[in-house]
C-alpha cells in the first residue's frame, strides 16, 4: 500500500489523452464544473476540458462515460484507505 496525503493523491495520474496528461485534481474539476457536478459551465472549454468532454462522449465502460467510471475507482481507493481511520 501508499500513503499519500491528499495533494499526493490530487497529483496522480489518471490518464492521458492525446498525449495531455490529466490529474485527479484536472478530472474532479472538469466533472464538478463542466459536467453538472455542481454546476454546468460548456462556454468556457479549455483544451484540456474540450478533451475530457470528447472522451466522456465517445469512451463508455459499462455504460457510464470514462471519466465518471474512473472517479468511481478512485472513490474506492479513497474509502479503502480511510477504513482504519474507522
Amino acid at each position: 500500500s501508499i500513503v499519500v496525503n491528499r495533494d499526493d493523491l490530487y497529483a496522480r495520474q489518471i490518464m492521458i489523452i492525446n498525449s495531455e496528461v490529466f490529474t485527479i485534481k484536472e478530472l474532479i474539476r472538469f466533472l464538478r464544473n463542466k459536467q453538472g457536478g455542481v454546476h454546468s459551465d460548456n462556454i468556457t472549454l479549455s483544451e484540456k476540458d474540450t478533451l475530457l468532454k470528447d472522451i466522456q462522449t465517445t469512451l463508455g465502460i459499462g455504460g457510464v462515460p470514462a471519466g465518471f467510471r474512473l472517479m468511481r475507482a478512485v472513490s474506492r481507493v479513497v474509502v479503502r484507505g480511510l477504513r482504519p481511520l474507522k
